[in-house]
């Protein structure tokens, strides 16, 4: 099991948030269509990784029985 203690989750947390915003940006900024799709790739998997984090988050707070 891969575990992060709070002050690394909340970091990369705020990584995933900076590098989403960025490609976000990007993403309006673009005309090449390749580079689109890669942004959306990016984005997609970008996503899936924070609501993977949340999840594992959320779970560490719920006490065990």
């Amino acid at each position: 099991m891969f575990e992060l203690t709070t002050e690394e989750r909340d970091y990369v947390s705020q990584l995933l948030k900076t590098a989403h915003d960025q490609m976000l940006h990007e993403l309006h900024h673009t005309d090449t269509r390749s580079y689109e799709e890669g942004l959306k790739r990016r984005l997609e998997i970008n996503e899936r990784v924070t609501k993977k984090l949340a999840e594992v988050t959320a779970s560490a707070l719920v006490p065990s029985r």
